[in-house]
């Protein structure tokens, strides 16, 4: 009986942060920048210019639309866009595109307007923010 209300408390939960993470979310750049992984921190920092600004216009603007349906939207600021679906896992968000990559992410934190999402390392790549950070612009 313990296993069944625990197992329905984990639905509900799931419930719950499904209905949360529905809409358009908006990176925050600086929120993102300002918690940038320890280990990267001198690698940004000894970037010449022109590659600062290359990942600056890649994330600043970025948004994210999660659509009940189960689909994705995201766009950059430069027009390019990229569409899939979105599952979620606990607290654990997939995001697979069209063309059948797939990006994981650890829910760090939700609440109405604000999303943390810590991003994954893979093997010996790691990203160069450890946390994205975004504002729900569109319910």
């Amino acid at each position: 009986m313990t296993m069944l209300i625990f197992t329905s408390i984990q639905i509900n939960a799931q419930n719950n942060t499904e209905a949360e993470l529905q809409g358009t979310w908006t990176i925050d750049y600086a929120k993102t920048l300002a918690e940038i992984d320890s280990n990267n921190t001198g690698a940004f920092e000894a970037m010449n210019e022109r590659r600062r600004n290359q990942i600056e216009n890649t994330h600043k603007g970025r948004t994210l639309s999660l659509l009940s349906n189960g689909t994705f939207t995201q766009k950059l600021t430069d027009g390019r866009e990229s569409n899939g679906s979105w599952y979620i896992f606990g607290n654990k968000l997939d995001l697979v595109s069209s063309k059948n990559t797939r990006a994981e992410f650890k829910i760090h934190k939700i609440n109405a307007n604000t999303l943390v999402l810590k991003t994954r390392n893979y093997g010996e790549a790691k990203p160069m923010f450890k946390y994205l950070h975004f504002n729900k612009t569109n319910p």
